[in-house]
């Protein structure tokens, strides 16, 4: 979902920090019609392009692993998974970027939003209920592996981690 402020504060500093917060837009008063609904039409245009080309990524498949995003469910070889929210956000994150590692940064400002101490060791605890789903033994993890000081890899199997989306 697209998001424009619309403000009074017109400073570049104003602008600068709405876009950096998350904004895609910003549009500072005084402000024609004409030109919030233009503004408008190009976010639209821009969502319905970048939609288009993110819909054949709906479903991932890694190994034995499969994510349905748009039904929010995972199985593994045909078996359900119960996943909460959080295990669901990590599981995608990492099946996107399958057979590389993802820095641990990245996936705390992906899944959780935030970087600090507190969110890592909220990753630790969700990596290791995600191993108890998905891996034979949680102990001698296979699927889910720490690159120690670096971040987590996801892998079909020991020998060849391959990632390959499919249509919807």
């Amino acid at each position: 979902m697209p998001i424009m402020i619309l403000s009074g504060c017109k400073t570049d500093d104003d602008k600068v920090h709405g876009l950096e917060v998350g904004a895609d837009d910003y549009l500072a008063k005084p402000f024609s019609h004409r030109e919030l609904v233009a503004r408008i039409g190009a976010q639209v245009r821009r969502l319905r392009t970048t939609g288009e080309r993110s819909e054949e990524r709906v479903v991932l498949r890694v190994g034995a692993l499969t994510l349905n995003v748009a039904e929010h469910a995972a199985d593994k070889e045909g078996r359900a998974l119960q996943l909460t929210a959080t295990e669901f956000r990590l599981l995608h994150c990492l099946m996107d970027r399958a057979s590389t590692v993802v820095p641990t940064k990245s996936l705390l400002r992906e899944v959780w939003g935030y970087d600090d101490a507190g969110a890592r060791d909220a990753l630790r605890v969700t990596l290791y209920r995600l191993r108890r789903k998905l891996e034979d033994d949680p102990r001698s993890p296979q699927l889910l592996r720490t690159v120690p000081g670096v971040g987590l890899m996801l892998t079909s199997n020991a020998a060849e981690p391959t990632a390959q989306p499919v249509p919807s």
